[in-house]
């Protein structure tokens, strides 16, 4: 089941929901993490990118795709006007 559906789907049981939401599957960026947020979200699971940094360029490849990561959150979270991340958990998903 792709990510993004099985966030819709896991979004509308939210009221009922006693544990947090990890977005995982797909997560390729900031941007990808800024959506998974704004889809209900809690938290967002990169593995792929970061794995390939470090076995292909090693230890300071992995640090400047951690960095990349959270810059392109920051931008998704400015452009969206989101002062954290609950401002940007409760923006309209159009934004996107």
């Amino acid at each position: 089941m792709p990510t993004v559906d099985a966030l819709l789907q896991v979004k509308e049981l939210r009221p009922e929901m006693t544990f947090g939401i990890i977005a995982s599957g797909g997560i390729q960026n900031g941007i990808d993490i800024a959506k998974s947020i704004a889809l209900g979200a809690d938290l967002a699971g990169v593995a792929k990118p970061l794995i390939t940094a470090f076995m292909t360029k090693g230890d300071k490849a992995l640090n400047r795709k951690i960095e990349d990561l959270i810059m392109q959150l920051k931008y998704a979270m400015f452009l969206t006007g989101s002062q954290n991340l609950e401002a940007l958990a409760a923006q309209p998903l159009q934004q996107f």
